[in-house]
């Protein structure tokens, strides 16, 4: 079994330097109406923004991600259950819907095979993304901590740890492919990239929305939002301008994959909308020397009557190989 990893996902908080404030900083300080709790580090480029600047584009287009008219929303949609089809022998397929209903299902799921968990369209708060950590990592505890910059300018007490402890370990080394687009949003942004930089999980798809972000109602006017935090894997990379990066990022674009994504909902099975196998490469060590080996870029999708679905075929390519290589496991021996 792999040596237990801790995990942390952060909401990092910076203070400000005061000296030398440009126009944008102090249009953000009024906002803020504190200034020994705003966090400069959230707004990079302020220091080489003017007025000029402020009145033509207007903050929220100066600042993306971090003003903003509406609160950022990344609740979950209505309840619905998962989907849960067969993949290719040993390999499940789940599309989620709704986090808080699925998570019992991809615990099942995991106890058995290997999982292609499909996440695209998926916003999660803390709270799910929590307890999907709990059942995907390889480890005793994953932990999601609040930190908050206070007044007092200590940075580095936790307001709040939410901390789980895990029914068990998930399967030990059966792959779990992570499928997300550009509407996978908020914690589990953070979650995702935490789980990918300890290489225990293998992502697939289009980056996230970047909703890494809390907000805070602005002081002066009540009708904007202000970025006061971010969700954060524990190596601190900022995830709100990119999104989370999956491992293996195709070139689709999104109304491609949205479009590929609903074939399935109006009636497309799943096994239609991927291609033939795919030829495995070399002999590898683990799921990601497997995926290193693998001509990703130049694999042909085979023969395929109709449009399909590329960030699922690539799962499909890969699982197939791992599986011809014999890191997924037959039914028969799960």
């Amino acid at each position: 079994m792999p040596v237990a990893t801790i995990m942390a996902v952060l909401l990092i908080f910076a203070p400000l330097d005061g000296s030398g404030q440009s126009a944008a900083t102090e249009s953000l300080l009024e906002l803020w109406g504190d200034e020994s709790v705003f966090s400069a580090e959230f707004f990079p480029e302020a220091e080489q923004t003017g007025f000029d600047d402020i009145f033509l584009a207007g903050l929220e287009t100066l600042f993306p991600r971090r003003v903003a008219r509406e609160r950022p929303d990344v609740s979950p949609g209505p309840p619905r259950v998962p989907r849960v089809e067969s993949f290719i022998p040993g390999v499940r397929y789940v599309r989620v819907y709704h986090l808080g209903e699925a998570l019992e299902t991809i615990r099942n799921e995991l106890a058995n095979n290997a999982l292609v968990l499909d996440l695209r369209n998926v916003p999660a708060g803390p709270e799910e993304t929590l307890d999907l950590g709990n059942i995907l990592a390889v480890n005793d505890k994953v932990k999601l901590a609040l930190f908050e910059h206070t007044a007092d300018g200590d940075a580095d007490r936790p307001q709040r740890e939410l901390m789980i402890e895990p029914v068990g370990i998930r399967r030990s080394l059966q792959p779990a492919f992570i499928l997300t687009n550009g509407e996978t949003a908020g914690p589990l942004e953070a979650l995702l990239a935490e789980l990918k930089n300890n290489g225990q999980i293998i992502s697939i798809g289009l980056p996230g929305a970047g909703l890494t972000g809390e907000f805070r109602r602005a002081h002066d006017d009540p009708s904007l939002y202000v970025l006061s935090g971010e969700w954060r894997p524990a190596s601190g990379e900022s995830l709100l301008d990119g999104g989370f990066t999956p491992s293996v990022q195709l070139n689709v674009t999104a109304a491609d994959d949205q479009r590929a994504y609903e074939a399935m909902e109006n009636g497309r099975s799943l096994l239609s909308l991927v291609a033939a196998d795919p030829e495995p490469a070399g002999d590898a060590e683990s799921p990601m020397d497997a995926l290193d080996s693998l001509d990703l870029e130049n694999a042909e999708p085979g023969v395929n009557n109709g449009p399909i679905d590329p960030i699922l075929q690539r799962a499909y390519f890969i699982a197939t190989a791992l599986r011809s290589m014999g890191k997924i496991a037959s039914p028969e021996n799960n």
